[in-house]
């Protein structure tokens, strides 16, 4: 049993895994910021009639396509998102965040976007830990971004204070909108960099699919991954390789792709298969679920010492 003062610190010094930076302010404060409403995505409807690809990652699409972006255009638009999800991160006791952001954002001026990104990081929250994910796009030219991943790693060498902030890369965009092949070069040259290697899959995705993109991807995390908890064979592999699962267990849920007790049976079985995983916000400003409020969503399937070991993953992978 632990006492009061353990139960106490693990509220705090989560190590948040899967976060996007522009996205993870809360909805509230980003109002503030921006001076303008943002709609609730949680209630928040496509407007026309869309095609099917606009559920679940779509509809984020949507939202971010139609209610961000036009809310957000001023110079000063990365500055305050910026800020908003460092204040977030900091309200949600989150001692290491690494969160993405788009590699074409290299068009904007790599160092200038990593000098504002470590401003507002010295300014907002110098205590915590930061970490970028650059992402890379599925639907998105390859070459394109291959160029924009190679202007970064060119401004990291020649700025190592700026080069500190990169932590890793990330794919993700609808799961079957490239094959993970077509990426399978830049993440050799990410892991040659030194960089952590993720990627969203298993969200939508099959288990064949999660396995297939650990492999072809040589992936040390994993975005999601629920779908992994349906297929023991996959479960296995990914223990074999102590591929990490950084689970949003409210996303899931808030996009309808699970009900909360399908989520459950999925996170017991991960966690049964001795599949190591964290717990993440995902986006914060669409989600609005914070991390021990994700705990909270699956802690009545864990004993007390279950849950303690999940804190301590949430704490130390």
């Amino acid at each position: 049993m632990e006492s009061e003062p353990e139960k106490k610190r693990f509220l705090t010094g989560w190590h948040e895994h899967h976060a996007h930076l522009f996205l993870g302010g809360a909805r509230r404060r980003m109002e503030e910021l921006f001076e303008t409403e943002f709609p609730d995505f949680r209630y928040w409807k496509i407007p026309l009639v869309k095609p099917a690809s606009e559920e679940a990652i779509g509809r984020v699409n949507a939202w971010i396509r139609e209610c961000f972006l036009p809310a957000v255009k001023f110079h000063d638009w990365r500055k305050l998102s910026v800020q908003a999800a460092l204040e977030q991160a900091n309200a949600d006791g989150v001692s290491r965040l690494e969160a993405s952001l788009n590699v074409d954002f290299s068009r904007l001026g790599t160092e200038r976007l990593l000098r504002e990104i470590a401003e507002v990081h010295a300014q907002t929250a110098p205590d915590l830990e930061l970490k970028l994910d650059l992402g890379f796009v599925r639907s998105q030219s390859v070459e394109f971004q291959a160029e924009c991943f190679q202007t970064f790693l060119k401004t990291a060498e020649r700025f190592p204070e700026l080069g500190e902030l990169l932590g890793g890369v990330d794919l993700y965009d609808v799961e079957d909108a490239a094959l993970p092949e077509n990426f399978r070069e830049i993440f050799q040259i990410a892991r040659a960099a030194g960089l952590k290697l993720k990627a969203h899959v298993g969200e939508t995705g099959s288990p064949e699919v999660i396995r297939h993109t650990a492999e072809i991807l040589n992936l040390d995390e994993i975005q999601h991954g629920i779908r992994a908890g349906e297929s023991k064979e996959t479960l296995a592999f990914l223990a074999d390789r102590k591929t990490v699962l950084n689970l949003a267990p409210a996303s899931n849920r808030i996009l309808c792709l699970f009900r909360e007790e399908e989520i459950q049976e999925r996170v017991r079985a991960i966690f049964d298969s001795k599949v190591p995983f964290t717990l993440s916000s995902d986006d914060y400003l669409l989600f609005e679920t914070s991390i021990v409020e994700q705990f909270q969503e699956i802690a009545s399937i864990f004993s007390e010492d279950e849950q303690t070991q999940i804190r301590k993953n949430c704490q130390n992978l």
